[in-house]
């Protein structure tokens, strides 16, 4: 498999129905939080529909994905965060980047490095300030070779379950 085959792309709202699909393989194929569902695929298909619907229409949530054959092989997502006016900056945004992934036969072709680029690149024409986000323990070196590094700056608070 040849990467320059995969072609990177804005998701529209005609891509919700796959990128629902692929949420709910995702998840509950690696499963890293060893969690089993507790709602139905179609409540789950319903909730995430609506949501990617309205985060996508309003420019909330930017999908990049990478489309080979005309299917959606993968993805990245980024919300994007307006910041406060200052009195020196009226405008400003940062993106919090999440859901990358890439279905299994199209992994180690260079096409999570496609979708960052476009990403980065798209960033920078918003005039971000930053993208952030927390990786999974596998992918820290593929971030890191894109060039993300771990700062130390950010501080969390993290809401148990009871």
């Amino acid at each position: 498999m040849n990467n320059t085959k995969a072609t990177i792309r804005k998701a529209t709202i005609a891509d919700v129905s796959r990128l629902v699909r692929m949420r709910w393989e995702h998840i509950n194929i690696y499963n890293e939080y060893k969690r089993r569902p507790t709602v139905s695929y179609e409540q789950f298909e319903q909730s995430c529909s609506l949501f990617l619907h309205e985060g996508i229409t309003s420019g909330r949530w930017v999908v990049f994905v990478a489309v080979i054959n005309e299917v959606i092989v993968g993805h990245s997502y980024v919300q994007v965060i307006e910041k406060i006016p200052k009195p020196y900056s009226l405008e400003g945004a940062w993106g919090y980047v999440s859901n990358m992934y890439i279905e299994e036969p199209y992994r180690n072709h260079g096409i999570g490095t496609m979708l960052i680029d476009v990403l980065k690149a798209w960033a920078h024409e918003e005039k971000f300030e930053l993208l952030l986000l927390w990786p999974s323990e596998k992918s820290t070196n593929f971030y890191a070779r894109n060039g993300f590094s771990a700062e130390t700056k950010c501080m969390q608070y993290t809401i148990k379950e009871d």
